[in-house]
């Protein structure tokens, strides 16, 4: 026994005087600990210039363990992804909010850090976690590693996780009304994710993640509407039963509410300045996703008189009838409203559009005109083909102010056109329209219903 202790004894020594060399730095930081040091280059630049000068927010990149639950395995960002990630956040989230509700908005209210992780953090029921944010000031975002600005679902996904966390930021500052809670009571579970969205969208959820709290349910409907826009929002509501779309509505109409009343802000154009920013980002969705036949939205109103900003042609085609209807008609008939549809009247079907004008005289009206064309539609491209001119409808006017408006149903007879987004010059509103695909200089546009 004497011989065993005496052989730790040694051994202890040798490795205590082995351990204490002169030659090593004990010193030197452990990476990940704290106390680390690197030379400031373009990518700490980058965030100096964009998001702590101007707005107080730190941006978090390098490697430290502490920010991430301790018993999840999480993979560091790759750096070369650290300045397109955050390029992102500050156009699609960041400017939109300067833009709609000022400078000292997001000084004032944003979370002051952001913390990078390149991997998402996996949980044990099956889920993962894209984003946390942590007593209104701290925002993780995860799986950056994957990051592609010409991935726009993968786009709006980050961008999703973003609003979502604001969301909760500016609860947590301002708590909207509790009547919240009452709309859908009985259909929180915490087993949210053994449920689909479209198991959630019947009983009047947006996702099945809203299912989880209220708190949940309000800051989905938030991210939701705000990076799908109008059109994604509406498709999903508009194909649900009367009970749900009531549901959701009533959800909605609180979301708008709270931003106005508390925060000053127009939900609307917030919604619209940021699919701007999304789709001068990325790759837009086609309008012809939402637009057509059998389709959430049915038609376009392209009346110059509504929406300013249409090209000079179609400006022309437009003052050419009027000037018809003063000459040959005496003037007392005037052209109130034009409107394109592909869908939702008579006349209308897969491969046939009609242009609707709006009349009236001084004997009444309206009168509705509705001239049928015969179109072709690239789902692909959005591209929409205007070839030859039906016979107008017999139930409509069209027969008898045909030949008067010769110079607008000459615009589209044996017309090619992109589909597309458009915005008014303060980006703040969002419209849809067409280019002739031989002309880009020749458009037209409005509100898209």
């Amino acid at each position: 026994m004497k011989n065993i202790k005496k052989i730790a004894f040694c051994l202890g020594l040798v490795l205590l005087i082995g351990s204490c060399k002169k030659s090593e730095d004990l010193s030197k930081a452990v990476v990940g600990l704290g106390g680390d040091k690197w030379e400031k280059g373009t990518i700490d630049k980058y965030i100096a210039d964009n998001f702590t000068g101007p707005y107080n927010i730190e941006v978090k990149y390098k490697w430290d363990r502490s920010e991430f639950n301790l018993t999840k395995d999480i993979v560091p960002i790759k750096e070369e992804m650290v300045i397109p990630a955050m390029d992102a956040v500050k156009r699609i989230w960041i400017e939109p909010y300067v833009d709609i509700a000022g400078e000292t908005f997001i000084k004032k209210y944003s979370h002051k850090q952001f913390v990078l992780a390149g991997s998402a953090e996996y949980n044990s029921n099956g889920t993962i976690t894209l984003g946390t944010a942590e007593g209104g000031r701290k925002v993780v975002l995860f799986v950056l590693n994957q990051f592609d600005k010409n991935n726009a679902p993968e786009i709006k996904r980050m961008l999703k996780t973003i609003h979502h966390e604001y969301g909760h930021i500016l609860n947590q500052n301002i708590m909207f009304t509790p009547d919240y809670a009452k709309i859908t009571p009985a259909d929180y579970t915490a087993t949210w994710f053994n449920f689909t969205d479209d198991v959630a969208y019947p009983l009047g959820f947006i996702t099945s993640y809203a299912r989880a709290a209220p708190g949940e349910d309000f800051v989905e409907m938030v991210a939701v509407m705000l990076t799908n826009g109008k059109l994604g929002y509406e498709a999903i509501v508009r194909a649900q039963t009367v009970a749900a779309q009531a549901k959701l509505r009533a959800k909605e109409a609180i979301v708008v509410n709270y931003y106005k009343q508390s925060w000053g802000i127009d939900f609307y154009r917030l919604r619209d300045r940021t699919q701007y920013a999304i789709n001068n980002y990325s790759t837009p969705a086609l309008l012809t996703t939402y637009l057509g036949f059998n389709k959430p939205f049915t038609n376009i109103n392209i009346n110059p008189a509504n929406t300013p900003g249409m090209s000079a042609d179609y400006i022309a085609a437009v003052e050419a009838v009027k000037a018809r209807f003063i000459s040959d008609l005496g003037g007392s008939d005037v052209l109130d409203d034009i409107s394109l549809h592909f869908g939702g009247i008579a006349g209308t079907s897969a491969t046939k559009a009609v242009l609707r004008l709006t009349t009236h005289d001084g004997a009444g009206g309206p009168y509705l005109s509705d001239f049928v064309f015969n179109v072709t539609t690239n789902a692909t491209t959005g591209r929409i083909a205007f070839t030859t001119m039906d016979t107008p409808l017999p139930t409509s006017n069209a027969g008898f102010y045909a030949p008067y408006v010769t110079a607008l149903t000459n615009y589209f007879v044996n017309t090619a056109f992109n589909s597309g987004n458009f915005y008014s010059a303060d980006k703040k509103t969002e419209y849809g329209g067409l280019t002739k695909v031989a002309n880009s200089s020749s458009f037209t546009f409005g509100l898209v219903n």
